[in-house]
């Protein structure tokens, strides 16, 4: 049976890789948080997605509060031997996660084509 999502929306492409959309522009209350960390964690667990190209664009905002939970989503996507790689990340939501350093943490890519050649 086919999972439905609330806060993201997939597509499969060619070669295994899951491009992967935020719905919401806004992410800040932890409920969402958390309601996003489902969904993307059942990737993994449920349909064994281990390609997964995240799509930024979308995304105006995003709370320092849920680093925690890409961080842990990014290590078990790397425990089945896959690979996550961000894309289309706005200037001004790299800006608000400066601290952590995100290009240090996670393959960030500029735009689809660049996330895609990554998996190559």
């Amino acid at each position: 049976m086919m999972r439905i999502y609330k806060k993201i929306t997939i597509q499969d492409l060619d070669r295994g890789i899951t491009l992967v959309k935020f719905k919401d522009d806004i992410i800040w209350f932890d409920l969402i948080i958390e309601k996003l960390s489902e969904e993307l964690f059942s990737l993994v667990k449920e349909q064994r997605k281990n390609k997964i190209l995240l799509n930024w664009k979308n995304v105006k905002f995003y709370n320092t509060n849920g680093l925690p939970m890409l961080i842990i989503f990014r290590r078990m996507v790397e425990e089945v031997g896959g690979k996550l790689v961000f894309c289309l990340v706005r200037r001004e939501v790299l800006e608000n996660l400066i601290l952590i350093k995100p290009w240090k943490r996670f393959n960030i890519e500029k735009d689809l084509n660049a996330g895609v050649s990554v998996f190559d």
